[in-house]
């Protein structure tokens, strides 16, 4: 089964992960997410998230949504959009370790969950 459709089958879940960038920075992970970043080796899409999830034009946004596409040459685009596909941050970056083409995680009051989990 692909990684893209084991990720379909969590709906909910059952408990949170701490993933921690430092001591004092954190998120919480859905089991969800949990898996992708194990399994997709992806912790430094996480840690993205929380370095940037309160820069300031992102601090009073208590819903985001992260996505991550990697184009065919290996260049990579990370960015943040509110609810209503705003565009609130974006960065691009190489990445060539990433075995999905693109994926999107939702951010709700410092809980990280696949936008089916919701």
């Amino acid at each position: 089964m692909e990684l893209k459709d084991q990720l379909m089958q969590f709906t909910g879940t059952t408990q949170y992960h701490t993933h921690y960038l430092d001591p004092m920075q954190h998120i919480l992970l859905t089991d969800g997410c949990q898996f992708l970043k194990e399994i997709a080796d992806c912790s430094w899409f996480f840690d993205h998230i929380i370095k940037h999830r309160k820069d300031h034009n992102l601090i009073d946004e208590p819903f985001q949504v992260w996505r991550f596409h990697i184009a065919n040459n290996g260049n990579g685009l990370i960015w943040c959009e509110d609810g209503n596909k705003v565009l609130l941050y974006a960065i691009s970056l190489k990445i060539n370790h990433f075995t999905l083409k693109a994926i999107s995680v939702w951010l709700l009051d410092d809980i990280a969950l696949l936008p089916n989990e919701y």
